[in-house]
């Protein structure tokens, strides 16, 4: 087995238990996919007015020496938000142990920012 796909399934399972993931899909070799939900429970998605794959996950995996491809409209065309990891092929399996810390350090920056409604608090 490829070593990014003994890491992945550890490692990346472990970010769908942050507040506000969604799921967390493997496409094809070192590639991850993680959706943002504004609900857990309903998998309701974030409104497009809130940008948070953008502005919240974005800037703050970005603020972790991270840069993630923030996309949006998969719930309906136009609402939802996921991130796109894309780390090089020759990454180590001790580097993409880094690489879903840093994420999930940023995620929980983002967690500290939403408050309980699930709606961004004004001035963060």
């Amino acid at each position: 087995m490829p070593r990014w796909d003994r890491a992945s399934i550890g490692n990346w399972s472990s970010c769908g238990e942050l507040p506000h993931v969604g799921d967390v899909a493997r496409q094809k070799a070192s590639l991850a996919g993680i959706e943002f939900v504004e609900d857990k429970g309903s998998r309701t998605a974030f409104p497009r007015k809130q940008k948070f794959a953008e502005r919240d996950s974005a800037d703050a995996a970005l603020e972790e020496g991270l840069m993630v491809w923030p996309n949006v409209g998969q719930a309906n065309g136009t609402d939802g938000d996921l991130a796109l990891l894309a780390p090089p092929f020759v990454i180590t399996e001790e580097e993409i142990d880094e690489l879903v810390w840093r994420f999930s350090q940023a995620l929980e920056g983002v967690r500290c920012q939403v408050s309980g409604a699930g709606s961004l608090t004004p001035g963060t």
